[in-house]
């Protein structure tokens, strides 16, 4: 899923290791990736969206 990253956000990003962090004057998207082990949830990863292409789309492509 891609969302604007909101006040408050305290995720770091997955691919880079900073802190996807909220920017009042800019308008930054995070891509919020649920990841399932076995078929069972397992652990919840943060992007920043450039990160997350940079990445190659470990998780195929994000839904709005």
């Amino acid at each position: 899923m891609t969302r604007l990253i909101e006040a408050g956000s305290a995720a770091d990003c997955a691919h880079c290791g900073e802190r996807v962090k909220f920017r009042a004057r800019e308008r930054h998207r995070q891509v919020i990736c649920n990841v399932y082990v076995d078929g069972r949830w397992d652990r919840v990863e943060h992007y920043h969206e450039p990160c997350y292409a940079a990445a190659g789309s470990p998780y195929g492509d994000p839904v709005d």
